[in-house]
């Protein structure tokens, strides 16, 4: 998923936040999109996730998670398994589905 950082959700109450987190959220926000599920849940699994920014790790990933999990932008609907070959954690996306940075700059003059 190649987005330009202007596309990428903004996290909130973290302006700043690193681009790793903000490009897994961006994966949340797009699996959120393409769910069947009536309340948009969807499977993820870590080593999926690290894919969505270069040079992270399974575990970097995961910490990613939990992180976007605290800060209010996922809830995670039942954990995976921790086995081989078990079955991914079930996330919901939180946030509206247009948040991004490129929004954030739309003011309304006074």
């Amino acid at each position: 998923m190649k987005l330009p950082a202007s596309k990428l959700p903004m996290i909130p109450d973290m302006p700043n936040a690193p681009e790793s987190l903000r490009r897994i959220a961006a994966l949340h926000r797009e699996l959120s999109r393409r769910s069947r599920e009536k309340d948009k849940r969807y499977f993820l699994g870590c080593r999926d996730a690290a894919k969505a920014h270069p040079g992270l790790s399974k575990s970097e990933a995961a910490i990613i998670n939990h992180a976007l999990v605290q800060l209010g932008v996922i809830e995670i609907v039942r954990p995976g398994e921790q086995i081989p070959d078990g079955l991914a954690s079930e996330f919901r996306y939180l946030l509206p589905d247009t948040e991004s940075a490129e929004e954030d700059h739309d003011e309304i003059p006074a």
